[in-house]
């Protein structure tokens, strides 16, 4: 007859199938659930994309401010060869603007401009007759400002552009009828004040800097001070 031992190992060797078939049982339902599991973070995935991608794009539209801009400036020119002894070197401009504002953590903007002067008239007495000038000009180009916030209401403002610039001049007796065109870059410094979340009014100086060339011009630069309102959306 066998031993105690020997039923022993006979109960296990039994058993020992049904542990096998149990161990693999439960992987493989281990290894259906993590499928599934998967099959459900994919399925979420897909469905959460178009949204997450949504809710990124209205946050990116969130942080940029459309605005349009009008101004209104005195303009001092300097010119040479003594021309301003007879033709004006001061003019009232005024400037429409579009642009957007960026709400980083330091804002900048970027604009784009279109500015035209009103008709000057000087008049001087050469050789006892009246000689009588009348000049304009008008400019467009593109402005780039960085934005430092002082308070709530109240900005500084710095800026930087680019613009073309078309000046007319003419005469009574049609001796100097002619145009001249610059390109110039734009310096600008000032303050702005929010009066509303959407309206601010600024006040600012500006400087130009023209492409001047002694030999066939006679505008060197320009210097502005003026006021302005900005109408944001």
């Amino acid at each position: 007859p066998p031993n105690r031992s020997s039923r022993y190992f006979l109960r296990f060797s039994n058993i020992r199938p049904l542990f096998r078939w149990a161990f693999v049982y439960l992987m493989q339902k281990e290894c259906s659930n993590m499928k599934k599991l998967l099959i459900l973070i994919a399925i979420t995935e897909l469905i959460c994309a178009p949204a997450k991608a949504q809710e990124q794009t209205a946050s990116l539209f969130n942080e940029i401010s459309p605005f349009i801009g009008l101004e209104l400036t005195k303009n001092d020119l300097s010119m040479t060869d003594g021309l301003d002894r007879i033709a004006k070197d001061s003019y009232s401009s005024f400037s429409v603007s579009a642009g957007a504002e960026f709400k980083t953590n330091l804002p900048v903007s970027l604009s784009l401009f279109y500015q035209k002067s009103g008709e000057e008239d000087k008049t001087t007495n050469v050789s006892g007759y009246p000689y009588k000038t009348t000049g304009e000009f008008d400019a467009f180009g593109i402005d780039a400002a960085v934005h430092f916030p002082l308070a709530d209401k109240f900005e500084l403002f710095g800026g930087v552009g680019f613009g073309r610039y078309e000046f007319d001049m003419s005469d009574n007796i049609g001796f100097m009828n002619g145009t001249e065109k610059h390109t110039g870059i734009r310096y600008a410094a000032g303050l702005e004040y929010k009066l509303t979340h959407r309206l601010s009014f600024d006040a600012f100086l500006r400087y130009v800097d023209f492409d001047y060339d002694s030999a066939e011009d006679f505008v060197e630069d320009l210097a502005e001070i003026g006021i302005g309102l900005k109408i944001s959306f």
